[in-house]
């Protein structure tokens, strides 16, 4: 609840700012469209971007924070599972995939008392009901020792829930991150001021292509199982 209200009164200062300057008002942080100065930053200029999310930066400085991220080279997954086609069944085969890889993460990390209980919210998008699927698939499985502590998975959009707006800016940088990794190029200076915050910790992860045939091997061999099994 704090860190949503300090979240806004951020939002409100730049929008007052904009307002004495006869400037349109933003509806809110979109880390993608502040970055590039587009959309509702159209027209900013690259100090005051920097400015604004600096601001926003010391939201977390005042309340810890902890993050989980998880990233995929789209071209790789590509070429490791040729057999999925077209972009949106790629798109809806990782959007399983990583829900599942971080209700792990986070089982592991945050759940580790018996009575811990957490609800999920994700951003609302086209791929609502492949997460809502992963979210069943990982309660109903027996092997998943912490299915207990997540309660729900539901889907808000940023105007209904304000952490959203954060969520968002800490996956931009975690792409970038891997970007720049990839690419060679020096981390981006607002990914330096989150992680020089003693509020603010973590863990991303890249799931590499050996990664993902070692993936591709286990789906394999499950399949074949079945099938044996449905033979036998």
């Amino acid at each position: 609840m704090w860190f949503s209200s300090d979240w806004r009164k951020c939002v409100q200062r730049i929008n007052k700012c904009l307002r004495s300057q006869g400037r349109n008002k933003i509806r809110r942080y979109h880390a993608a469209d502040c970055s590039n100065c587009r959309n509702d930053f159209a027209g900013w200029s690259r100090d005051e971007q920097i400015a604004f999310t600096s601001d926003l930066i010391t939201v977390f400085q005042k309340h810890p924070v902890d993050t989980t991220a998880y990233s995929v080279d789209l071209h790789e997954f590509a070429e490791v599972f040729p057999d999925i086609q077209t972009r949106k069944e790629k798109l809806e085969s990782l959007y399983g995939l990583l829900t599942k890889f971080l209700l792990l993460e986070m089982g592991d990390r945050y759940c580790q008392r018996p009575e811990t209980r957490m609800s999920l919210v994700h951003d609302r998008c086209p791929f609502d009901g492949v997460l809502a699927s992963a979210f069943n698939q990982m309660k109903s499985d027996p092997g998943f020792r912490h299915k207990q502590s997540f309660t729900t998975l539901t889907s808000a959009s940023w105007e209904s829930c304000t952490p959203l707006q954060p969520a968002d800016l800490v996956a931009y940088e975690n792409m970038k991150e891997t970007e720049r990794r990839i690419a060679g190029r020096q981390r981006r200076k607002s990914l330096e001021l989150l992680l020089d915050l003693g509020s603010f910790g973590g863990r991303g992860r890249r799931i590499e292509r050996e990664g993902l045939v070692v993936l591709k091997n286990i789906t394999l061999v499950q399949i074949s199982s079945c099938r044996l099994r449905a033979g036998g």
